[in-house]
């Protein structure tokens, strides 16, 4: 089983117009595929424990970028998702975007931007998604 290098991993977002790759500047995507909420099911009657079903998804992921200045800047796509308060489509796929690879995908709102660049060091931020209505898993 070989492992699998991250700078082979995809991500594009949507700038409001069509879905831009920014897997150049992507260099951590941390949270997917998410949280599902679990939700207490335990009747009275029990006598064993509590029990528990699925509830809704409830996913939240960062992703770390670097700045750059070329066309389709993560910070300039990202920016103005946040600034439109709008879901925009997304997808990722940790291995590539090759045919049969794992692709994980959705709507997501940006709910927060933070530089984290350091001096004398690559500039750099961090931004968090609020995954709108769950995350699809399928393949390319």
């Amino acid at each position: 089983m070989a492992d699998i290098d991250f700078q082979g991993g995809f991500f594009e977002f949507n700038d409001g117009a069509a879905l831009r790759d920014l897997s150049a500047q992507v260099l951590s995507i941390r949270g997917l595929p998410g949280v599902t909420d679990l939700r207490e099911v335990t009747a009275m009657s029990d006598t064993t424990g509590r029990r528990f079903g699925y509830g809704l998804q409830n996913t939240q992921f960062t992703g770390e970028f670097k700045m750059t200045d070329g066309a389709n800047e993560a910070w300039a796509v990202l920016r103005a998702a946040r600034v439109a308060k709008a879901t925009r489509a997304w997808s990722r796929g940790p291995a590539g975007n090759a045919a049969t690879k794992v692709k994980l995908s959705g709507n997501a709102l940006v709910v927060s931007m933070v530089e984290t660049g350091r001096v004398n060091e690559t500039a750099t931020f961090e931004a968090t998604f609020q995954v709108d209505a769950g995350v699809t898993e399928g393949t390319y």
